[in-house]
């Protein structure tokens, strides 16, 4: 356990243990392994390695997780086979533009698929060039949801790129290498930090955090092979996404990350160290919503991209002379409040805490809006929540105004 007096004191233990992490990075920059984890690649809201390792607990791994280890390879890999067979893609045009986005709910509307992400882009640069358009899962659920739909001939499920063999290759790869551990001393503070970022790393595998990243491996090889010429894709700075700039780097393509939501120093993945500067793969460009995130990236955290202010595609708000349009102000109370929840889970307990004791039986109507990694994980609370608490999927971002006194976000893209 390190001793923590202050916030003031947390934060530059923070900014030490990034340095340490930058460290083992460095120390194991050979290993793909250490490429593909997000224990190396600080996704703290995946990990909270930080808080377990200045916290006392209990950090081994439950031996259930073990248990269920062989289950979820079988499901991943019938999943994987039976997708890459009915959404089968063998070419795409040489040159093309390849632009990765995410299948999450709001992608799809009104009988047709919608990129939540980059929105009118696509068809914009489809005017002068060939796109593909790519649409990455955050579940298997998303994916068997698309047979309902029917895709542009451009546009692909990523693995629908891979052919049966690939995947063999790909999980025979996982399992052979993909369990990293790490020697030596790593220290924070006085405390020797490695048992902890082993567990870490041990989970990344066993939980099979780090396999999206060799999954990723594998759909960019094909995309070498296939002479795409610009790699565009939502920018978190995450494992997968320097896979395929390390890969990218060394074909002259060109990788271009568009970061679309907010985020906050909790997300040490957005804040490379100078170290890493030096030694890891970066995009060639990263474009940002605004201004004040430019400024951001390229004053707090150690880039050699490009980084350049660009667009909040997400929002088509109405706006006149830089300033939005407010065409549904009220001035009436409704007694609503909205809570959109970020990605990190570590914090939705505390969150609804809170929300319970201010609002909790009282004639406020409170909507809670999960990540939609974390859907299914709000069914463990629909019975323990207050009669007024009501969880939602999907809101209508042109209506916010009207149907709320107020909304509630942390590190998301509500704010912008």
């Amino acid at each position: 356990m390190i001793a923590l007096q202050s916030g003031k004191e947390k934060s530059k233990i923070y900014d030490e243990y990034n340095e340490v992490i930058s460290h083992v990075a460095k120390d194991y920059s050979t290993s793909f392994a250490a490429i593909a984890s997000p224990t190396i690649s600080r996704q703290e809201a995946v990990t909270d390695l930080f808080h377990k390792c200045i916290e006392p607990n209990n950090n081994k791994i439950d031996f259930v997780t073990f248990l269920v280890f062989p289950f979820r390879l079988i499901w991943h890999f019938m999943n994987m086979v039976l997708l890459s067979i009915i959404f089968r893609e063998s070419e795409i045009k040489p040159n093309s533009i390849y632009i990765r986005s995410w299948l999450v709910p709001q992608s799809f509307i009104d009988g047709n698929i919608r990129d939540e992400y980059f929105r009118n882009m696509p068809d914009d640069l489809r005017k002068t060039s060939s796109v593909i358009q790519a649409f990455q899962p955050l579940g298997y659920r998303y994916s068997w949801r698309l047979l309902k739909y029917k895709l542009k001939n451009d546009q692909v499920l990523p693995l629908g790129l891979l052919s049966i063999i690939d995947i063999i290759k790909l999980f025979y790869e996982f399992l052979s290498s993909g369990y990293l551990k790490i020697e030596g001393n790593y220290m924070l503070g006085k405390k020797n930090i490695v048992g902890d970022i082993n567990n870490s790393l041990k989970r990344d595998f066993i939980e099979m955090r780090s396999f999206l990243a060799f999954q990723e491996k594998y759909i960019a090889q094909k995309l070498i092979k296939l002479k795409i010429s610009k790699f565009i894709y939502v920018f978190e700075n995450q494992s997968w996404e320097k896979v395929y700039c390390n890969i990218f780097a060394k074909n002259n393509i060109t990788t271009i990350g568009y970061q679309s939501s907010g985020f906050s120093k909790k997300f040490l993945n957005f804040y490379p160290t100078k170290i890493d500067k030096e030694n890891q793969s970066q995009p060639n460009f990263i474009l940002t919503v605004g201004d004040a995130f430019t400024k951001l990236l390229k004053e707090e955290a150690f880039y050699k991209s490009s980084i350049l202010t660009y667009a909040a595609m997400r929002f088509d708000h109405p706006s006149k002379e830089n300033k939005y349009i407010i065409s549904n102000q009220i001035d009436y109370h409704c007694r609503k409040l909205l809570y959109a929840f970020s990605v990190d889970i570590s914090q939705y307990d505390f969150i609804l805490n809170k929300l319970e004791k201010v609002f909790g039986g009282t004639d406020f109507i409170i909507h809670l809006k999960f990540h939609p990694l974390h859907e299914l994980y709000a069914k463990n609370f629909k019975s323990k929540l207050p009669e007024n608490f009501i969880i939602i999927t999907q809101t209508n971002n042109e209506k916010l105004s009207s149907e709320y006194d107020f909304i509630l976000f942390n590190d998301n893209s509500y704010g912008i």
